[in-house]
């Protein structure tokens, strides 16, 4: 995430949502695990890169 901080689908607002592949579910689409992240812009300090929330579908 940190080389590629806005991979996945836009969702808008600077939202972003990324399929994990879960082993332990098989290895189907619909057993994958959803992230959601919230970049921020690069500052002085850094890249800040917010876990907004993980489910399953």
């Amino acid at each position: 995430m940190q080389a590629t901080p806005r991979q996945g689908e836009s969702l808008g607002a600077g939202l972003c949502k990324i399929r994990l592949a879960s082993a332990s579910r098989g290895g189907s689409k619909s057993g994958d695990i959803r992230v959601i992240t919230c970049y921020v812009e690069q500052t002085a300090e850094g890249e800040t890169i917010y876990l907004v929330t993980i489910y399953d579908k």
